[in-house]
């Protein structure tokens, strides 16, 4: 768990630290500040959705992982004899792990895609923009509207933790169940039955 805990914040302080959007510039009259910070815009934001989509897919695939092998060693610890509290613990820790990952994982597609839009705008407001002007206020209004978009990404990032939560506890049922029924079945009860060729006692003999 703190394995994947650490390398949660690892990645997210790599994101942020190497993914920064560059400043809104003041803006001033023939000194062409609106295509250069429209440029220098698209060309960052593209860098940080690819950054954010490679590391979401990642989170992603661990977090899948993470999931079959803490299935697949819960059903080794319940029919195991040596070493079935070892592998329990392990197990466990696995299970935790698309708790982080997974959330983590989706919340940097859904900034992926936002960045994605805000370089494809910024690059339309150089192409499109009459004046120099006019390519500046649209890429300002982009870099806004991304910057607004990250309370949807919180979110999700909500929804899905709490869908993983419930799907934890689901796992954690059955497995439950499935060591009740192991330790119910190992001994058979065996009702006591009359044998029939068996002469019945008298009730009246004195």
């Amino acid at each position: 768990m703190q394995y994947h805990s650490s390398l949660g914040l690892v990645a997210a302080s790599l994101l942020a630290a190497s993914c920064a959007m560059p400043k809104t510039p003041v803006y001033k009259p023939d000194k062409g500040i609106g295509t250069e910070f429209c440029t220098k815009l698209a060309d960052h934001a593209q860098l940080i959705s690819t950054q954010e989509m490679g590391i979401g897919v990642f989170l992603l695939t661990v977090g899948g992982a993470s999931i079959t092998a803490s299935g697949v060693l819960a059903t080794i610890s319940a029919n195991a004899d040596n070493h079935r509290e070892l592998l329990g613990y392990v197990g466990a820790g696995l299970a935790v792990a698309p708790l982080i990952g997974v959330p983590f994982g989706m919340v940097l597609l859904s900034r992926s895609d936002e960045a994605s839009a805000l370089s494809a705008a910024s690059n339309t407001a150089v192409a499109l923009a009459v004046t120099d002007k006019d390519a500046y206020r649209d890429c300002v209004l982009a870099k806004a509207a991304w910057v607004g978009s990250r309370s949807d990404a919180t979110a999700l990032a909500r929804q899905a933790l709490e869908e993983e939560k419930k799907k934890e506890a689901k796992r954690k049922e059955e497995l439950e169940e499935s060591e009740e029924k192991d330790d119910d079945g190992g001994e058979p009860s065996v009702t006591p039955t009359t044998d029939e060729d068996e002469p019945a006692e008298d009730e009246g003999t004195e």
